[in-house]
């Protein structure tokens, strides 16, 4: 029941379900460095509030799969000189 919709500095707004997504566009998977902004915390001295990551800090390296971002875009008819891209969640 999930769709994304793509606007705004596009050449036509756009509209896809999770199967179409998978099936219009190349499907890839890659594995990425996922860093928390607080991973250091551990080594602060005096200790912070709050979670106490490990020494290792809080960071992984998953595999991460599905279409690209810039496929869709592409499709949409990104317009040139935009810059910026937000999301929206239906729990907003």
């Amino acid at each position: 029941a999930h769709r994304v919709t793509v606007k705004g500095l596009v050449g036509r707004e756009i509209t896809f379900g999770v199967d179409e997504l998978r099936t219009r566009f190349p499907v890839v998977s890659f594995a990425a460095m996922l860093e928390c902004a607080g991973s250091g915390r551990s080594g602060f001295s005096p200790a912070p509030r709050g979670t106490p990551w490990l020494a290792t800090g809080g960071m992984g390296c998953p595999k991460w799969t599905g279409v690209r971002l810039k496929d869709v875009l592409a499709a949409a008819g990104l317009a040139d000189g935009a810059a910026h891209v937000a999301g929206q969640g239906g729990d907003f």
